[in-house]
């Protein structure tokens, strides 16, 4: 199974859910020694990661990148969906957006 993506509150309450059941971000994030990407390259695919508010312009914006090299229409959904999460943890008050690995 793939990483599951989750905007939480401060409480730790999902407010929404994309889980990764193609196993997308695997095969487009880019590696932890790509120094271009500030934020994604530290996705623990077995960990969980989590991002602020504060990240979101920069994590919106890798996102866009990585989409724009995706291979195929179910990848550019699955990323857009998860661009559409971040934009809302960036909009909203005590949101995270959190990437919990296997």
């Amino acid at each position: 199974m793939g990483l599951d993506i989750r905007l939480e509150d401060k409480e730790g309450k999902t407010l929404e859910e994309a889980p990764d059941l193609e196993n997308v971000l695997s095969r487009v994030l880019p590696s932890w020694d790509d120094a271009s990407f500030h934020l994604l390259r530290y996705i623990d695919p077995w960990g969980d990661t989590m991002f602020n508010h504060l990240q979101m312009d920069e994590l919106v914006e890798e996102l866009r990148r990585i989409r724009e090299k995706t291979a195929n229409e179910v990848e550019r959904t699955f990323i857009s969906k998860v661009g559409t999460m971040a934009l809302r943890c960036k909009d909203g008050e005590h949101l995270y957006l959190k990437f919990l690995g296997d």
